[in-house]
This record gives structure tokens, C-alpha cells and sequence, in this order.
């Protein structure tokens, strides 16, 4: 159909890496829990030691995020041994103030929430 360029010739040798490159990811199901009401489905992390220190020689931080909407709080921790203490603390307390009662915690089970 057209003149004056070169045949295009099959390659045999393909690069893994490249195949692989190509490839799409799987999407996620749409049947995927998800919170009807306010502690239904709670989402936490625990993150450092950052490498600089807060002017209190914080290292750590707790994030913990409401599922139903997405509402955050972090809290600053010294170390990773003050966690629960946090969040006995931050239970109690958003227990109290919305009136519901936090049914599931979710993690990157990381061992934050067991005990030696």
C-alpha cells in the first residue's frame, strides 16, 4: 500500500522485562467492603522513625482514618511502645463523641496492635 519503506521483520528474542511492562493490572472487585456508618471500618498505620525528629523528639506518628468519611487524625509518638496507649485514648474518645461503637480495625499487620 505504500512505497519506500523497509519490511517490518518479526522479532524471536523479546525482552521479559518488557513483556511484563505491557502487561495490566487487575482491577480491584467492586464487592470490596466498605463502611455504612460512622466506626464501622477503621484504618490504621503506624509510620517511622522519620529522620528528622519533631522540636519534642517525636519520631513516630499514628494515622487512623474513618472508612465511612474518610475523616483522619494523627496522633505524634515518641516511640512505636506508646501506640496503644494512643489508641485506648483516641477509642474512648471518638466512641463518646459519635455515640457508635468502632467494629472493625484495619491494618498493614505490622504488629503494632500485639503484644511481645
Amino acid at each position: 500500500m505504500t512505497y519506500g519503506f523497509p519490511d517490518i521483520q518479526e522479532q524471536d528474542d523479546i525482552c521479559e522485562a518488557c513483556q511484563l511492562e505491557k502487561h495490566t493490572r487487575v482491577v480491584f472487585p467492586d464487592n470490596a467492603f466498605r463502611a455504612l456508618s460512622k466506626l464501622q471500618l477503621i484504618h490504621t498505620d503506624v509510620c517511622g522513625p522519620m529522620h528528622n525528629e519533631s522540636l519534642n523528639g517525636l519520631k513516630y506518628f499514628l494515622l487512623v482514618v474513618d472508612d465511612y468519611n474518610r475523616f483522619c487524625w494523627v496522633y505524634f509518638l515518641k516511640s512505636k511502645t506508646d501506640m496503644f496507649a494512643k489508641f485506648v485514648k483516641f477509642k474512648a474518645t471518638v466512641e463518646l463523641e459519635t455515640r457508635n461503637k468502632l467494629k472493625i480495625l484495619r491494618s498493614d499487620n505490622e504488629g503494632e496492635y500485639t503484644s511481645r
